[in-house]
């Protein structure tokens, strides 16, 4: 029955996947929907291949240890702590250099692709991070409280397709980072409950390298209009 239900899942992720896709090509000009894809399509060439050697990781070490043990709790924290570090900064980085990549890769006429990533690329943290809470439950052993957890974040983002359609491109694709920063609160709050960590712990992880990162992307970004005006 479980793996039933996975397989179900995985059909219903697939296609909210491409629902944005769908809902972007409908309700905005066709050429939205190609710059839509090519930001994500870029966003998403570092995303996978960090992704899966943090899910390859994480699992072959948590499969090892008694899931009841202190000894998982602590290699849980390690691995958010690592990725944490690890994926925030790049994310940033990706944000402020968005246009240079895109240009650099595809040419001028891509330049709105680059503000679309500049966007999207901060998805990058909640769904790298979403793959260490996802192989922590499998390796727990509760594959209902996995589905659970990933229906909810599934939801959200659909739920940001009517803020599409009312206010613009521009207001969804916001909305949707924020759907996918209420999903890694999604994560922390069910994964923290089941592993009985307490949820500042997580909050402690998570905010030197954010408010690092966010201080050297300002000044970065301070730095780079002062430059572009002289």
């Amino acid at each position: 029955q479980d793996d039933f239900q996975m397989l179900q899942f995985s059909q219903f992720n697939q296609i909210i996947d491409n629902l944005d896709n769908l809902f972007i090509g409908k309700a905005f000009k066709p050429d939205a929907l190609g710059l839509f894809m090519r930001a994500k399509s870029t966003k998403m060439i570092p995303e996978k291949i960090f992704s899966g050697v943090i899910s390859t990781t994480a699992f072959a070490m948590l499969s090892k240890i008694d899931y009841n043990s202190e000894d998982f709790k602590n290699k849980h924290l390690k691995f958010f702590e690592l990725g944490f570090y690890f994926i925030t900064p790049i994310a940033f980085f990706i944000s402020l250099t968005s246009n240079e990549i895109t240009v650099g890769l595809y040419g001028e006429k891509w330049t709105i692709a680059g503000e679309y990533m500049k966007l999207i690329s901060f998805t990058m943290i909640p769904f790298f991070l979403a793959n260490i809470f996802n192989q922590t439950i499998i390796c727990f052993g509760d594959s209902k409280l996995y589905l659970k957890m990933n229906v909810f974040k599934r939801i959200l983002l659909v739920l940001t397709i009517p803020i599409g359609i009312k206010y613009g491109l521009i207001t969804y694709l916001i909305s949707f980072v924020g759907a996918t920063i209420m999903g890694l609160l999604i994560d922390i709050i069910f994964t923290s409950k089941k592993l009985k960590i307490p949820i500042m712990n997580y909050i402690k992880i998570g905010l030197p390298p954010l408010t690092i990162s966010l201080i050297l992307y300002y000044t970065n970004y301070i730095l780079k209009q002062n430059y572009v005006q002289i």
